[in-house]
């Protein structure tokens, strides 16, 4: 190399722009990560759904019962004797204000709120906000389920009453709402502890599957006790009865569970 050539050389390593070097990574005390200052990638962010909304409804839900039955003279064995007896049914319309008519709306209103928290978690469970054109707001989600529980108890109500008066049967039919009037308390005073152990215990499918076994158990005696009202207070058309199951209480059960299940 002549001495020209070397101080060329020397030039280019004084002119010679910096090479910059990566920078060093830096190990996670967390096994299997390791973290770059420089490239380091964003975390997606995670969001939780809160259920503590749900907890002041059902404290409130519980409020309100309490103050309910306090106020029309109920109490919650005369409501279960009242279940299962007629006689204690008629000790019960008379010793409080059951039967009146903003008792009904009232019982139906809790009933359309309670339940409504069950068919919720299922619906979340089940992934059904994807398979419904439900809103994807908790809250919403459930005022609207609640909303339609309560359209569906009215319609019947009042399909019931059309059907008594058209078969001559009013007071028999009266005593049969009264019987679903006494069977949609005692399953809101059911399924509002159940609510609990659904959203805030890490036993909420047990919870579930019990919700809807008592349902249906309930639902099945209440079926009973109304088939054993009417055929010993109707005056005439027996068959009523039979019209009044397929139309007002098995039918819709079959078409909501067949939208369910498919």
């Amino acid at each position: 190399m002549t001495h020209t050539d070397c101080y060329a050389f020397h030039l280019d390593s004084i002119f010679r722009p910096r090479e910059t070097a990566l920078p060093a990574l830096r190990v996670s005390p967390f096994e299997g990560h390791a973290l770059s200052v420089r490239y380091g990638t964003p975390e997606p962010r995670v969001t939780a759904t809160d259920d503590m909304w749900m907890f002041g409804v059902i404290v409130a839900l519980l409020v309100f019962l309490f103050v309910f039955m306090r106020m029309h003279r109920i109490k919650a064995n005369a409501l279960f004797r009242a279940s299962f007896s007629q006689r204690q049914m008629d000790i019960l319309l008379r010793e409080s204000s059951f039967a009146r008519f903003s008792a009904a709306l009232q019982s139906l209103l809790f009933f359309a709120l309670t339940a409504a928290m069950t068919g919720y978690y299922l619906l979340r469970r089940a992934d059904g906000w994807t398979a419904a054109p439900m809103p994807t707001d908790g809250a919403a989600a459930y005022l609207l389920l609640a909303t339609l529980l309560l359209t569906a108890c009215l319609l019947r109500q009042g399909v019931t009453l059309f059907l008594g008066n058209t078969f001559g049967n009013h007071d028999a039919i009266k005593l049969y709402i009264d019987n679903t009037q006494v069977f949609l308390i005692i399953d809101t005073l059911v399924l509002l502890p159940l609510s609990l152990l659904l959203f805030f215990s890490p036993i909420g499918s047990i919870a579930a599957t019990t919700a809807i076994i008592t349902l249906a158990l309930l639902f099945a005696v209440r079926i009973l006790r109304g088939m054993q009202i009417i055929l010993t207070t109707a005056r005439n058309s027996k068959f009523y009865l039979f019209y009044y199951l397929c139309t007002v209480e098995i039918v819709p059960l079959l078409i909501v569970a067949k939208i369910v299940w498919g």
